[in-house]
């Protein structure tokens, strides 16, 4: 519980929630990172034609998002996150702007993942797409079975425990930011329940011979509500542990912080 505490507490400074949608990234089993949140690599081993890897390949690109643009929006997002986060009175009028903004792309996303999703369905034979639900099934149990165990990671605010350490904590800190974690704690099983209906539903929409827009659109807002909630609570608890903080460890985690930002910067731009 130690290690996991003080992770979080790391995170405090520099967790970037963009709120990801439940169709989205490996919940939805179509890929993890960028805009669309799919891969050619995804599609491997489903024999595909060399017809079809162009048609694939062009959708792919026809929806592939600046990567300036994301840069930019993440870097002007989690600098204004951050400043809430280490004010001594939580803005929020400012918090729910940021929040509203949050909830806006990760509904964009949503829609634009969903119908990238279901025109590559369309050019895929009954065979492919047999392969495919068999493929994203098996990922879904895997994500069950951590959700089982406990598993959250970093979706709430974890870091990586080899780093806890050096925040040199004391044991009131510690008690304090335990409570603090405790009461802002999610119910396991609910979110569980939550994401499977929404991941079945959202497989529907994509699986689809005819996109339902209506269908979609009430999914969108249904993550962007999640999103938005996800966001604002994360604020909040992090507001809460950086005032436990003393000067010399929110420097520790702001250093921390912007290490990680750098790293993950140029892992964007390899990618």
């Amino acid at each position: 519980m130690k290690n996991k505490l003080i992770a979080t507490v790391l995170a405090t400074g520099m967790a970037m929630t963009t709120g990801t949608a439940f169709a989205g990234g490996h919940h939805g089993g179509f890929g993890k990172h960028g805009g669309v949140g799919m891969h050619m690599k995804m599609y491997k081993n489903l024999d595909l034609s060399k017809q079809q890897k162009v048609q694939i390949k062009a959708i792919l690109e026809k929806n592939k998002p600046s990567k300036a643009e994301m840069r930019a929006n993440r870097k002007a997002h989690h600098q204004a996150k951050s400043q809430l986060v280490q004010s001594v009175n939580l803005n929020k009028q400012e918090l729910n702007k940021l929040a509203e903004q949050t909830a806006t792309k990760a509904k964009q996303r949503f829609v634009k993942r969903v119908k990238t999703q279901h025109q590559i369905w369309q050019t895929l034979t009954t065979e492919q797409r047999q392969k495919l639900i068999k493929r994203q099934d098996k990922r879904m149990q895997k994500f069950e079975q951590r959700m089982q165990k406990g598993g959250f990671g970093r979706h709430d605010g974890g870091m990586h425990p080899r780093m806890y350490k050096k925040l040199g904590l004391t044991t009131q800190q510690q008690a304090q930011i335990k409570n603090i974690l405790e009461q802002a704690k999610p119910n396991k099983d609910e979110i569980q329940a939550d994401r499977k209906t929404h991941m079945q539903a959202t497989r529907q929409l994509v699986q689809s011979t005819n996109l339902n827009e209506y269908q979609l659109n009430k999914l969108a807002e249904q993550t962007a509500t999640r999103a938005k909630q996800r966001f604002t609570k994360r604020v909040q608890v992090q507001n809460k542990i950086w005032q436990i903080l003393t000067p010399q460890q929110r420097q520790k985690a702001m250093e921390h912080q912007k290490k990680r930002m750098e790293k993950h910067g140029r892992k964007h731009n390899q990618g």
